[in-house]
């Protein structure tokens, strides 16, 4: 009777450990496995281009729902879409994002884009891009500041 009371005390201990460890093993798998904070669905706040001429020119257009909007999409998958208008030229697209450190890297048709990309808050980031002057364009900076929808 004796040795059975200490091999069901052995063997709580040992469950007991077991579900302590598997506990645990949940935990860090959740902890690391975070969502990307860009994932999810991101209205246009505005958008600017600035061409380096001498001097340089900013234009900026800033969201109003009707000439100017735009609707993007980025999925914990890795794959996005955009849709909407600026200054009413329609344009959409879709392709491929991961992000790194403060880089955004979109994938479209092939090319690939490396943004530069902050986050002011959980619902709120901003980013850009500069193109180097070449034969046929100048150089140019466009930034797009986004807005997380509701």
């Amino acid at each position: 009777y004796q040795e059975e009371i200490h091999m069901r005390k052995y063997l709580n201990i040992i469950l007991f450990g077991l579900l302590v460890v598997i506990g645990c093993e949940d935990d860090k798998a959740s902890e690391s496995d975070p969502v990307n904070p860009l994932v999810g669905t991101w209205s246009l706040t505005s958008v600017s281009f600035t061409l380096y001429t001498n001097p340089a020119q900013t234009v900026t257009f800033t969201a109003d729902g009707e000439s100017t909007y735009e609707t993007l999409i980025m999925t914990e998958s890795g794959t996005y879409s955009y849709q909407g208008a600026i200054d009413g030229d329609m344009l959409s697209g879709s392709g491929t994002w991961s992000s790194t450190d403060d880089i955004l890297t979109l994938v479209e048709d092939g090319a690939t884009t490396l943004w530069t990309y902050s986050m002011t808050n959980d619902d709120n980031w901003s980013c850009y891009v500069e193109t180097p002057e070449n034969d046929d364009y100048y150089g140019r900076r466009t930034e797009y500041s986004w807005t997380r929808a509701e």
